[in-house]
């Protein structure tokens, strides 16, 4: 009962972002024929005065499609699902990025936002994934919305198609929503109705008491971080490159497979999916600097916060919070029950929902060099970032076109090297990595580690073989 109180309390207008929250179809819900001014959420603003040229907070997402999709069905849901549905999409930055401009339809030359890349090798998806890195290093013009898409014809005998947008529009659950909300057949996100006006009061006592109680630990969990931040090493080097970044992509697992090994270990996909990424690491590092692998380093985690009553809420709704990662521990029992006590540490003591307010204050008292300062800071002290992101139960359709595989990549914040990400799609799970190339590891072996431990895994053929 806690639990449903306190998550239900999380709502998207705490952010003054209603702009933020799924649209309607577009005959209940027509562009404005004039251009609006809107305010800009705090963390969506954050991501933007914050990035760096090392480090563009540019999320990419990719769909393979079983047929082709052509030029003019891309113009098509761009134009009658996206602009449409999305106010944010059709928004120009203004000012001191504190807020946007958004557009009528008919001023967007939706042409501009889409491009056709053919591959050499219409069959690589190394090629493809190295596509994904070469954007990731691009910067998006402001003067126009912040996004784009790409159309990668031929693509396996089917296509592709790539979002490259920023994250000021969106986090990683948003960007799945938004491709979602594009498909011919998109997902019903329940919502709960409106509460009593003595509930909505119960839930913000509750909200505000847990985060007084909770604040000490995070404290806490903050100052060991500075304390003990993470030193130079192959994964976390002096100075970033930029540009175009490394990339893996590995297979796709069946979810429930993936589920079966995680109630065998007796723990959640997420505390499995950082324990295989953690090896992978180990396994690069020893390479490199067999030291540097005797130590634990930090991982900055970020998790949804977003409740019952704003599942599909479209913006930014996240909690940065940290995890040490035991690079240090060979034995993969004893890596998993770490990262399980860490993320235990997490949850109990809410530590997401406090950073996710915490960010919000820094973004409404800090003038931008502040800001920049204190993510610099604390970012200082990580070496990589992991995210959890779920996509659609529902297969994507565009166009009659069947999505055959859903997957992307997640900007690491200034001063982060490595970027992973687990993103979960209809019955199919894929983890993702992408570095600087500066960075001393090679996302493909990581990934390919990853794969080959949970094949081990799953050919285990009992639980106990993983006690």
């Amino acid at each position: 009962f806690f639990s449903l109180i306190f998550c239900s309390s999380m709502d998207p207008k705490s952010e003054g972002a209603t702009e933020g929250l799924r649209a309607e179809p577009a005959a209940d819900n027509p562009a404005p024929l004039e251009a609006t001014q809107r305010k800009m959420t705090n963390l969506g603003r954050s991501t933007l005065v914050t990035e760096t040229s090392t480090n563009l907070s540019i999320p990419v997402f990719v769909c393979t499609m079983e047929g082709e999709l052509t030029y003019d069905d891309v113009v098509h849901l761009m134009t009658e699902r996206l602009l449409r549905q999305h106010p944010r999409f059709r928004s120009v930055v203004q000012g001191n990025d504190e807020s946007w401009l958004e557009l009528p339809i008919d001023q967007i030359k939706v042409q501009d936002h889409i491009k056709v890349h053919e591959l050499r090798d219409p069959d690589s998806e190394t090629e493809l994934h190295s596509l994904m890195g070469l954007y990731m290093g691009l910067p998006l013009s402001k003067t126009r919305p912040l996004w784009q898409v790409v159309l990668v014809p031929r693509f396996k005998g089917g296509s592709a198609m790539m979002f490259h947008l920023h994250h000021c529009l969106v986090d990683g659950a948003a960007g799945a929503i938004v491709v979602d909300s594009l498909s011919d057949k998109p997902m019903q996100w329940p919502q709960q109705p409106q509460p009593p006006l003595w509930r909505r009061l119960l839930q913000q006592l509750v909200l505000w008491v847990t985060l007084v109680i909770s604040s000490p630990f995070v404290i806490l969990l903050a100052v060991k971080m500075v304390l003990f931040g993470d030193r130079v090493s192959p994964i976390k080097p002096k100075s970033l490159n930029g540009g175009r970044r490394k990339v893996g992509i590995s297979e796709a697992f069946e979810v429930n497979d993936i589920k079966g090994i995680s109630r065998a270990a007796g723990c959640t996909v997420n505390d499995l999916g950082l324990s295989l990424i953690t090896q992978a690491l180990r396994d690069q590092v020893v390479k490199v600097d067999a030291a540097a692998a005797q130590r634990p380093i930090w991982a900055g985690v970020p998790i949804n916060v977003r409740g019952y009553s704003d599942s599909d809420y479209v913006g930014n709704k996240f909690g940065f919070a940290v995890l040490r990662l035991p690079l240090h521990l060979l034995d993969p029992v004893a890596c998993l029950q770490y990262i399980r006590k860490g993320m235990g540490y997490i949850k109990e003591h809410h530590v997401a929902y406090i950073m996710y307010y915490f960010s919000l204050l820094c973004g409404v008292v800090l003038p931008d060099g502040s800001l920049r300062a204190l993510l610099g800071s604390s970012s200082g002290n990580i070496s990589l970032v992991v995210s959890n992101v779920r996509g659609g139960s529902e297969p994507l359709v565009f166009r009659g076109k069947v999505a055959k595989d859903f997957y992307g990549l997640v900007p690491p914040p200034p001063g982060v090297g490595v970027g992973c990400l687990i993103l979960s799609y209809t019955d199919k799970l894929v983890f993702t990595v992408n570095a600087d190339s500066a960075v001393g590891v090679d996302p493909v072996e990581m990934v390919d580690h990853i794969s080959n431990a949970v094949h081990l895994l799953m050919e285990a053929p009992k639980a106990e073989d993983l006690e």
